[in-house]
């Protein structure tokens, strides 16, 4: 990551060019028909398809990316070098001109498939056409700053892979043991499901019974372990959860058609079942736990009807699918081991699809992050994070490109609840509330003895916007000491000042000393400096303040940098150590040095 900072500072300190991709790369269609392909064909053969199918012929032999152009998969991606053939809605760009083919790659996968939708006909099915393809935009940073970043996000992708290839190896290994597990000797009793339970299935549910919205979710085959489209009322639920054939919680819903032999363990939720497509066996668990046939019907023990043009399962093709059924305690023992290796391989929450969801959203932040570039410079404003939060800034966004560049720019009103200042009081009192003012400021502290008092009253009422709270930064921004800061600390509190002081209030508390230190740095001298140049009284507005752009490092970075300014701070200001204590030392020892040696006996006359 550093050395994608310094390619940054190096080669694009004020931002990138922006072009479209027909500037950039030739684009090309396919002319074969999707049907064109041929089983174990010698070449790939690119469709709208989201994979390859094969083809004994090649038309193209060159290092591409191809865009499925419409269908279901319409913006998919895919890249190959080497010889293959296309189908004539599927796009192939080449010939990439002064952009590297990986980065423009992974810069299409985040950001192509939202483009389609927004600049395709209202209405339509999402399609592609040329010119929609031609005029697609993109960055165009230093070719060393897109092979860095190919670098990275190719990491990534790495990382998922390997998980994948795991995943898989464990799901091979789950399917071993769960074949060992139920490979039964002979001696084990065998039992037809058919004396375990009743097959059992749902009422009938008529299309004009049901709505896309509603009280209750209607699963129909096709929606059958996914999310429903079809939903029935309460009342019809109800009545016909009472009158028929209902499933218990824990029992084990099966396709029927489809995919034949889908499992889903129903929860107990309110839900419905298209009849005679999804089916269960009511079972009383006196021979079968419902987890153990879980597992079992994995093994597909089922008779499948082919006779018709479409394979199904019928009641009695799981009525005479024969089992074996070990003692409770056997498979209790069973489903136990099977459970843990399920979790591994399955389970969405733990184990390794946890692991690799969790790698796929870390590398689409990064990937939609790195290849964000600014037109300008690396600044981070409300406007610019308007997609992270409309309303406050993205913290989140903040520490990845911490992580990503070691800093990020962003202005000081982006950081901040509050920047305002406060008014002249109609009159001061000898004690009450305390009154900062500009004459109060020494070494970056507020000295108490130098502060004006003001009545409870003005402070709650006339200057109740200007209110001091421990934490705020002050800074002057009207005068002949404009520029110098203080932080408001505990023992001043309660307070307000006047319209000469900005209080600059941060969202993020342990940020203050780090702020702090830049606003006293020579950067925000120099900014002060372009903003009331040829000005004949020095003033900054709240805007100015508002818009004054630092940089911030990670909070560690940040930590490192104020514990070496305080030390140099101390050593420099603090009266009873460090330098001030020293030359307090020092001018202690010369007056008394300087008295011994210039007091002189006076002769006797």
């Amino acid at each position: 990551m550093n050395k994608l900072n310094r390619l940054i500072k190096e080669l694009c300190p004020n931002g990138v060019e922006y072009d479209c991709l027909k500037n950039r790369c030739r684009i090309r269609t396919g002319k074969l028909n999707a049907n064109a392909m041929v089983e174990n064909g010698r070449y790939p053969f690119f469709t709208c398809d989201s994979n390859p199918f094969r083809i004994d012929t090649y038309a193209f032999d060159t290092d591409a990316i191809l865009i499925s152009g419409n269908g279901s998969q319409v913006g998919h991606l895919n890249i190959y070098c080497g010889k293959f053939n296309a189908y004539q809605r599927t796009y192939v760009l080449d010939d990439f001109f002064e952009i590297n083919k990986k980065f423009l790659y992974y810069w299409m996968s985040a950001n192509l498939k939202q483009y389609i939708l927004v600049n395709c006909k209202k209405g339509s099915v999402p399609y592609i056409t040329l010119p929609m393809l031609e005029t697609f935009g993109f960055p165009v940073p230093p070719i060393p700053i897109q092979e860095e970043i190919v670098r990275i996000l190719d990491n990534f992708t790495e990382l998922t892979t390997e998980l994948t290839t795991e995943l898989q190896d464990r799901q091979k290994q789950y399917e071993y043991y769960r074949d060992s597990l139920l490979a039964f000797k002979s001696d084990f009793k065998k039992i037809y499901l058919g004396e375990i339970g009743k097959v059992c299935m749902c009422k009938r549910i008529m299309k004009e019974q049901t709505s896309s919205t509603g009280d209750v979710p209607f699963y129909k085959i096709g929606t059958f372990g996914k999310e429903p489209d079809a939903f029935i009322s309460k009342e019809l639920f109800n009545e016909y959860k009472n009158k028929y054939s209902y499933p218990k919680k824990g029992d084990i819903l099966i396709s029927c058609s489809g995919t034949i032999g889908r499992t889903v363990v129903f929860d107990g939720n309110d839900a419905y079942f298209q009849d005679s497509n999804i089916v269960w066996i009511d079972n009383d668990e006196k021979n079968a736990i419902n987890r153990y046939l879980y597992y079992v019907y994995q093994l597909m023990p089922f008779k499948i009807s082919t006779g018709g043009t479409i394979a199904r399962l019928y009641n009695e093709g799981i009525e005479k699918a024969e089992i074996c059924v070990p003692s409770l305690e056997v498979q209790e023992r069973i489903v136990n081991v099977l459970d843990n290796f399920e979790k591994i391989c399955n389970d969405l929450k733990i184990g390794l699809p946890a692991e690799i969801e969790l790698r796929q959203k870390q590398y689409e932040y990064y990937r939609d992050m790195l290849l964000t570039f600014p037109k300008n410079n690396l600044c981070l404003s409300k406007q610019a994070s308007k997609q992270a939060s409309k309303q406050s800034y993205n913290y989140d966004e903040i520490k990845l490109l911490q992580y990503v560049y070691g800093y990020v720019n962003v202005e000081l009103g982006e950081l901040c609840c509050l920047i305002t200042k406060g008014t002249t009081p109609r009159k001061f009192t000898s004690e009450g509330i305390n009154f900062v003012k500009t004459e109060c400021f020494n070494n970056g502290q507020i000295e108490k003895n130098k502060m004006s008092f003001i009545s409870e009253e003005t402070h709650f009422k006339e200057l109740k916007r200007s209110i001091l709270n421990v934490g705020d930064i002050l800074i002057t921004i009207a005068g002949a000491t404009i520029g110098k800061c203080a932080i408001v600390t505990e023992d001043i509190i309660p307070a307000n000042t006047n319209q000469a002081l900005a209080i600059i209030r941060l969202n993020n508390k342990t940020m203050i000393k780090y702020i702090f230190y830049v606003l006293n740095s020579k950067a925000m001298k120099k900014y002060i400096e372009t903003k009331v140049k040829g000005s004949a009284q020095p003033n900054l507005t709240l805007q100015h303040i508002n818009e004054f752009i630092l940089s911030i490092p990670s909070l560690e970075e940040q930590e490192r940098i104020v514990s070496i300014l305080d030390k140099f701070d101390k050593y420099c200001n603090d009266i009873s150590e460090g330098l001030p204590a020293e030359i307090k030392y020092r001018q202690q020892q010369y007056e008394y040095y300087r008295d011994k040696l210039l007091t002189f006996k006076r002769l006797e006359d």
